[in-house]
């Protein structure tokens, strides 16, 4: 047995001493082979290195390349939108609340004193800027164009395709408007592509409905969507910057420096010295490049900028810059509405908060719509009171005659909206016309308001009139007479006024002209 077991471990031994032996063997062949191609290994290693560093510098170029184009793409299209809304703003919504001489028309070309709507001006000025930057395309693109652009809108590509419906996703996940006006505002997505064989960059960015806007892009005639909300994706504007120069100028760097590199692995040290050298010289050349980019998109911004400047309405600018109080101016011919919606109060407390606000904005958008067509001023409106005058901004000697023509013009168009409906929501309506104060008041959020014993008057005659009648005073009576239907109501006590003779506007003796 004892015998048995020596033998045993005898057999171990000389098997972990052959174990030993190939495992040093082994070794010992390496190192032999190591050292006879220690060139090679050198050699391997080296260009091994030499690879990675030129492949991480490649990878390098292309990320400062694609980070310069999103930084580039990301200005020129926020100084678009900022440019839009800039002119929707100060321009349009100026002349939309004072200037009746100025049409805003997408044909504004073909009519004298005209300009165009907001979005007609964005367009336009993308187009103007891809003519003046060849290597560069901006482009504004929705699901609803306009309908005097839908020949115009091109077919989507996958990528805008598929950047809409992130957008519209990215809204659709943020139930207050505000919080999805914030959301989308700084949201965008990028990707290099190639586009008719060439390497470019595309930037897309949101454009979001803002609240001055959705008015009007509800009620346009042109409009191909008609229930707009604050925060809504409207549309993209897409920047596309061509990669392929840049791109062929960094493949040359590279090429370079891999002869470079293959040199230095002969020449050793030296070599490799140079090539340190060459690779610092064309990160310079990166970084001039960069910096040469940079400037140029800072000078074009700057072109846009100006550009915007010379569009602005000079006279509603300069008043403002040169007023340090009030801007008020007296008028001697003026007509003053005021229609309030009859039994709202109780209508509130029967109806959901968003049916009942639904309901008034559908009266008051038909409400906006004839104020339009007959060229008044909507002033203001106070919870379910809607007020309007003529014969402001801009004198006009029929301003009586045309607020006439409104008065039974909203009656009729009441009745169609209860029949529509299915309601039987009535309006009391009262006018009166002489002189008023007008103008802006406040250094924030501008105000154009009335003032003056007359609109004190046209208030009366509307709270104190009677539900689905026009009460006007004597002065408006007086300029109403040949043209209109009109009956005596007789003399009601009017508040700091005393007694005073009204009357009933009946209706037309001849069709409205306007």
């Amino acid at each position: 047995m004892t015998q048995l077991t020596d033998i045993a471990r005898a057999r171990d031994a000389s098997r972990n001493h052959s174990d030993k032996t190939r495992w040093r063997q082994l070794r010992e062949r390496l190192a032999a082979w190591f050292y006879r191609h220690v060139s090679l290994v050198l050699a391997v290693v080296f260009f091994l290195a030499i690879g990675l560093l030129l492949g991480y510098l490649n990878r390098l170029s292309e990320d400062l390349i694609e980070t310069q184009a999103e930084a580039q793409a990301g200005q020129l299209s926020q100084t678009i939108v900022s440019a839009w809304s800039h002119y929707s703003t100060n321009a349009v919504g100026r002349i939309l609340e004072g200037d009746d001489a100025i049409e805003i028309r997408s044909d504004y070309r073909e009519a004298i004193g005209a300009i165009p709507p907001p979005a007609t001006f964005a367009i336009e000025l993308s187009e103007r800027l891809t003519e003046d930057i060849p290597s560069m395309r901006v482009r504004i693109f929705s699901d609803y164009p306009f309908a005097n652009r839908q020949q115009a809108a091109k077919q989507f590509d996958a990528f805008e395709r598929e950047a809409l419906d992130t957008f519209v996703a990215e809204r659709e996940s943020h139930s207050w408007e505000e919080e999805a006006t914030m959301a989308l505002a700084n949201f965008s997505v990028s990707r290099a592509d190639r586009l008719d064989d060439v390497s470019v960059f595309r930037h897309i960015k949101p454009l979001v409905m803002q609240a001055g806007c959705v008015t009007c892009h509800n009620t346009h005639p042109d409009s191909t969507k008609r229930d707009w909300k604050i925060g809504d994706v409207r549309g993209a504007i897409e920047i596309v910057q061509p990669l392929q120069h840049v791109r062929d100028l960094q493949k040359g760097g590279v090429r370079k420096l891999s002869v470079l590199a293959g040199a230095s692995a002969i020449l050793g040290l030296v070599a490799l010295s140079g090539a340190i050298r060459s690779l610092y010289r064309t990160s310079l050349e990166l970084e001039h490049r960069v910096r040469v980019r940079t400037a140029d998109l800072a000078i074009e911004r700057e072109k846009s900028e100006q550009l915007l400047l010379n569009i602005l309405p000079a006279q509603i600018a300069a008043k403002l810059k040169r007023s340090e109080g009030s801007l008020a101016e007296n008028f001697d011919e003026v007509s003053i509405l005021f229609v309030d919606v009859v039994g709202f109060t109780q209508l509130s407390s029967q109806l959901e908060p968003r049916e009942l606000v639904g309901l008034l904005d559908d009266i008051f958008s038909r409400f906006d719509m004839l104020t339009d067509r007959y060229g008044l001023e909507k002033i203001k409106t106070i919870g379910d009171a809607y007020m309007v005058a003529s014969g402001i901004p801009k004198p006009r000697p029929d301003h009586a005659w045309a607020i006439a023509h409104l008065a039974l013009d909203m009656q009729t168009e009441i009745q169609q909206f209860n029949e529509e409906r299915n309601l039987a929501i009535d309006v009391r309506i009262g006018i009166n016309s002489g002189s008023v104060v007008a103008g802006v008041i406040g250094r924030r959020k501008f105000v154009y308001g009335l003032w003056g014993g007359a609109v004190n008057v046209a208030s009366r005659m509307e709270s104190q009139g009677a539900p689905g009648a026009i009460q006007v005073s004597r002065p408006t009576y007086v300029r109403l007479v040949d043209d209109f239907t009109l009956e005596p109501r007789g003399k009601i006590d009017v508040k700091g006024k005393g007694e005073m003779q009204t009357y009933w506007l009946l209706g037309r003796k001849s069709p409205a002209t306007v």
